[in-house]
């Protein structure tokens, strides 16, 4: 079964060693859970299906789970999907047995970024555990604890109390780019930088928080991100271009549950010896508007916007992925793909884009691709676009 996901950085790439054997796969099914997620697993052979819900938000829809049990029956894949109109919300994990078969530990990624820390703990009794110190489950996360006594209700008499969560604090740093959650050449101007992102790092963040990034230019959006995040942790977003983002003033705008936290400018400077436009004394003449381009390729990953292992056969390959390079696109440009197999669609994603840059996107399959003739189509703004037929043996 193939998972559609994409990523503007390197794929994730998950080193597992698994020692066990096939018996242990028996005690996956049940009921886990965290601060964040009630989950109801079960197993048929090596396939691994289940339901989720939010732990604050019980009544919710369920999300499912699908995924395979690994060589040694100690841990599994899996595809995590929870419909939040109008969209549908996906990451993908690796968990494998730990503590006694109490536990359940690994790594938690989305589409946009890499793996983090993620854990689940077996009910007792119908009650999941909830422990000091335990992950947070949200991406680009750190561990970070929980806090709080059970009892009765805050000011009673009897019973117990519950301590008042403190509020959250959140920080907000402009940046190149960011490593392990600390800012590469932090500030608020640039001069020709490949990237510019903006890094929000929060403590004590109520869980099923919303957190948007909003870039425009001139008025016009130039990208967009919203994010569930909660407890406490970091996250990035920003802008992107092969060669060098486009100059200008940005205004950048972050907002928790729609209430605004920053709005600041971000000055980006072309490269010194370069030519700009003006009115007065020594400007340069508007040159002629570029014609955009793109070249598409499939292949087996990509690397800093490189293809890895390009072709149109492959051999039992884990992933398959569409790399386009796009040059002087029209701002909120739309690029989509689709992708078929044997003639059936099976997936399809849309990504804003615009300027000179790249982005990708693939499918994924648990432990390999399904054999077939494969086709993505890429098209720009509903315009007839490229297609590539490729064959998974």
């Amino acid at each position: 079964m193939a998972h559609a996901w994409h990523n503007r950085g390197a794929a994730p790439i998950l080193a597992l060693m698994l020692f066990a054997g096939a018996a242990a796969a028996q005690t996956l099914p049940g009921l886990w859970g965290s601060p964040a997620y009630r989950v109801q697993l079960a197993i048929a052979g090596t396939s691994v299906t289940g339901t989720f819900t939010l732990a604050d938000q019980p009544q919710a829809p369920a999300g499912t789970i699908t995924g395979e049990v690994q060589p040694g029956g100690q841990a599994f894949t899996a595809t995590w999907s929870r419909v939040v109109e109008p969209d549908t919300v996906r990451f993908q994990t690796y968990l494998k047995l730990g503590a006694r078969g109490s536990l359940l530990t690994g790594y938690r990624w989305t589409e946009e970024t890499s793996p983090a820390s993620f854990a689940l703990h077996r009910a007792v009794n119908g009650q999941v555990p909830v422990l000091i110190g335990q992950d947070d489950p949200g991406s680009g996360t750190t561990a970070g604890p929980t806090t709080g006594t059970t009892g009765g209700t805050t000011g009673g008499t009897t019973g117990g109390t519950t301590t008042t969560p403190p509020a959250f604090r959140l920080e907000v740093i402009t940046c190149e780019r960011v490593v392990d959650g600390l800012p590469v050449n932090p500030g608020e101007q640039f001069t020709a930088p490949k990237s510019v992102v903006a890094l929000v790092k929060y403590t004590d963040l109520p869980a099923n928080s919303t957190v948007e990034w909003l870039w425009t230019l001139n008025g016009a959006t130039e990208a967009k991100l919203t994010k569930t995040l909660g407890g406490t942790g970091w996250h990035w977003h920003g802008l992107q271009s092969q060669t060098a983002v486009i100059p200008g003033a940005y205004q950048l705008t972050v907002s928790v549950n729609g209430n605004v936290v920053t709005r600041r400018t971000i000055t980006v400077r072309a490269a010194a010896g370069t030519a700009t436009t003006g009115t007065g004394a020594g400007s340069t003449t508007t040159p002629p508007p570029k014609q955009p381009g793109a070249h598409v390729v499939v292949c087996e990953s990509v690397v800093n916007g490189e293809a890895q292992k390009p072709g149109t056969t492959f051999t039992r390959p884990k992933s398959l992925m569409c790399l386009v390079k796009y040059s002087d696109f029209p701002q909120n440009s739309t690029l989509k793909w689709v992708w078929t197999r044997n003639s059936a669609q099976i997936a399809t994603h849309t990504k804003v884009v615009g300027g000179t840059g790249w982005a990708y996107h693939g499918l994924t399959g648990s432990p390999t691709l399904t054999p077939g003739t494969y086709r993505v189509t890429v098209s720009v703004a509903g315009n007839t676009g490229t297609s590539v037929t490729v064959t998974v043996k």
